[in-house]
């Protein structure tokens, strides 16, 4: 996830930090004062073997980062798409990808550009709590396209976008 995303965001002329634990890029952007640096969870908390989601004393991964990461603000966005994805700019029916993102106001305010730079579009969904959501959703999508059930693509659109 961190060589398809990070080439987009400096190239934005964003600033980068990686860190080490998987699929979790801490984001620090060099357009504001020195701030607490916002953290983007791209993570899946999925058990596979039984497609079970994985929780932390009813906390969601994101939440869970967060509490860890002591100072940063976590932003959950990305984790709904494979890696391969945000390579290009993404697009369906013409149109850039929706990211869904969840967490504080002011990280999410620094973290929507970061999801513009890849050529999608931000798509606030609310307050970290609701990163419990976007995980379940990525077991969904993870178990559907595991055993070969993922319906066509349009059958997930709205009747004005196949038209």
């Amino acid at each position: 996830m961190t060589a398809a995303l990070v080439p987009h965001w400096i190239a934005a002329g964003h600033d980068v930090m990686i860190g080490a634990e998987t699929l979790r890029t801490r984001i620090r952007s060099q357009r504001g004062s020195a701030r607490t640096p916002e953290a983007i969870d791209c993570g899946k908390a999925v058990y596979l073997p039984d497609f079970s989601q994985v929780r932390w004393d009813g906390r969601s991964l994101a939440e869970q980062f967060e509490f860890h990461a002591i100072g940063s603000r976590v932003v959950k966005a990305f984790n709904l798409c494979e890696a391969s994805v945000w390579r290009s700019p993404a697009t369906y029916g013409g149109h850039p990808l929706k990211v869904p993102f969840c967490g504080e106001e002011q990280a999410k305010r620094m973290v929507a550009p970061l999801i513009e730079a890849v050529g999608a579009e931000p798509f606030d969904i609310g307050d970290l709590s609701q990163a419990r959501h976007l995980e379940a959703m990525a077991i969904v999508m993870i178990q559907a396209l595991r055993n070969g059930t993922m319906p066509p693509i349009r059958a997930c659109s709205s009747p004005a976008a196949t038209a």
